[in-house]
């Protein structure tokens, strides 16, 4: 989203959260500060953004909203780990304490949420993470504290979105390859499946191994485009959260095109 849109954007979202809390007071200047520092200046979630900002910034009525709205849901997000209730106290303490206190000069980790997937599930991500590493009893755990913070404190977003997109994700790679010319398909499966490199692929089509490389990045980037279209159709998502999903499963996209790929055993053919 260009830098007008954003400011044009900005109002209605600022508009939007104060009609669902009246008693927030965060002006835009303070927002746009907030999603120019975490890098998210469009926010696929940008209600639960401002009130995120809010409470970075002190807010007590946006602090009144977090324990009436999020911290008051632990309980039945952990659920499934301890339905205790005395459990469920100690992990909604820990969620405020790790999520609203300052450490030392930085500022509260509420500040690091961005917006890309609604602030529920951010908190449950760390919540269960929480709550897991209190069951198996590594709370007190030096190790532990820091893989708990690595992945359910830095980016419990992403974390989200592998989880909850991931089967989508394999749907729309697996439809964007099908719809593909044979021929790129055979490109990609000798280099994904068969770990044949550009030089060998050259040899195969008897063509400049420049050649053989432009193909690929052409053809990956075909199947990217295509599957951002196809995931955003099937989740009825917006493309730029489409992108967000596609960017937190950047990882897997290699191991994604050879598993899909590996199914197919049609003959090799030259002609991209």
């Amino acid at each position: 989203m260009s830098n007008a849109s954003v400011s044009e954007g900005l109002p209605g979202w600022v508009a939007q959260a104060r009609a669902r809390w009246p008693a927030l007071v965060l002006g835009e200047a303070e927002f746009r500060s907030y999603l120019e520092a975490v890098g998210r200046p469009a926010p696929v979630f940008p209600v639960d953004a401002y009130l995120a900002a809010a409470c970075a910034a002190g807010e007590s009525a946006a602090l009144r909203v977090f324990e009436e709205e999020l911290i008051l849901r632990v309980p039945e997000m952990i659920r499934r780990v301890d339905p205790g209730v005395a459990f469920a106290g100690d992990i909604c303490q820990q969620v405020r304490i790790r999520l609203l206190v300052r450490d030392d000069e930085r500022p509260a980790r509420i500040a690091r949420y961005t917006g890309e997937v609604p602030l529920s599930a951010w908190i449950r991500v760390i919540a269960l993470r929480l709550a897991l590493n209190a069951k198996r009893g590594l709370k007190g755990s030096e190790a532990a504290e820091g893989a708990s913070e690595d992945v359910a404190i830095d980016d419990p977003e992403l974390e989200y979105l592998r989880g909850h997109y991931r089967e989508p994700f394999v749907r729309s790679f697996k439809a964007a390859l099908a719809a593909l010319p044979k021929d790129d398909r055979t490109v990609l499966r000798l280099h994904y499946v068969d770990g044949v490199n550009i030089d060998g692929i050259g040899k195969i089509f008897q063509v400049h191994r420049a050649t053989v490389a432009r193909w690929l990045t052409r053809i990956r980037s075909d199947v990217l485009v295509q599957a951002k279209a196809l995931l955003a159709e099937q989740v009825g998502a917006e493309l730029d959260e489409a992108s967000s999903v596609m960017g937190a499963l950047a990882g897997e996209v290699e191991l994604t095109l050879s598993r899909v790929l590996g199914r197919a055993t049609s003959p090799p053919e030259p002609g991209p």
